[in-house]
């Protein structure tokens, strides 16, 4: 049976080889499926994109494994990002390196 987990990524254990070792599945290749790696884990593309993605995953075990790969590490920094505090002086320097507090 074809479930996909949390991060989107088929449990389906893929078949295919490494990164554009002429892998052409659904629509995109490897490095049309990994130009749409942030896109695909921060759940910003439309419904479509994010089908043939999966389809290619499912076939492509170099691009799945990058991709589950770069969902843990993503996963990890957030849990660690909620639960460590972060002083105040620290959070209006990173804000500001940011552009998202005007400086003193």
């Amino acid at each position: 049976m074809h479930r996909t987990r949390d991060d989107g990524v088929s449990d389906r254990r893929p078949t295919g080889h490494g990164p554009d070792e002429g892998q052409n599945t659904a629509m995109y290749n490897c490095s049309e499926c990994m130009e749409r790696l942030y896109p695909f884990l921060d759940r910003e593309l439309d419904s479509t994109e994010r089908d043939e993605v999966r389809q290619h995953l499912d076939r492509c075990r170099g691009c799945s494994v990058r991709f589950r790969f770069e969902g843990n590490v993503l996963r990890y920094v957030g849990e660690i990002a909620r639960s460590t505090h972060c002083p105040p002086e620290a959070r209006r320097r990173i804000l500001r390196a940011c552009g998202r507090l005007a400086a003193d």
